[in-house]
């Protein structure tokens, strides 16, 4: 994650569930830690729909839809194959090879610009 968005991120983070975390044994850098069992826990689909509502939009978000966008804009701005298979956690390059369509479609629009 670029330094940016961690910036404007991190503040988000509860601070009592990181070290609640902690103790449990997860220990890490997470934008979104969760756990699951009793105790405090944050859910990265609850952030993602208030996000979404305090934007105004009105259409179902979900965390794949928001990594499938991030894979998507890597592939736009021409980033290498083999670092978004990596930011994805994909196992096989042709995996992230269908994010290739988001940057054909933008293609075509410049094509049909003509």
């Amino acid at each position: 994650m670029s330094d940016r968005l961690y910036d404007a991120l991190a503040p988000l983070v509860d601070d009592n569930l990181r070290q609640h975390l902690k103790q449990k044994g997860f220990d890490g850098d997470f934008v979104f830690p969760s756990m699951k069992g009793p105790g405090p826990a944050t859910d990265i689909r609850k952030a993602i729909q208030g996000a979404a509502k305090r934007a105004g939009v009105t259409k179902r978000e979900t965390p794949h839809m928001l990594r499938h966008s991030f894979a998507a804009h890597l592939v736009a701005k021409k980033n290498d194959f083999s670092t978004i298979q990596e930011l994805c956690g994909h196992n096989d390059v042709r995996t992230t090879t269908i994010y290739t369509h988001f940057a054909l479609s933008q293609k075509e629009k410049s094509i049909k610009t003509l």
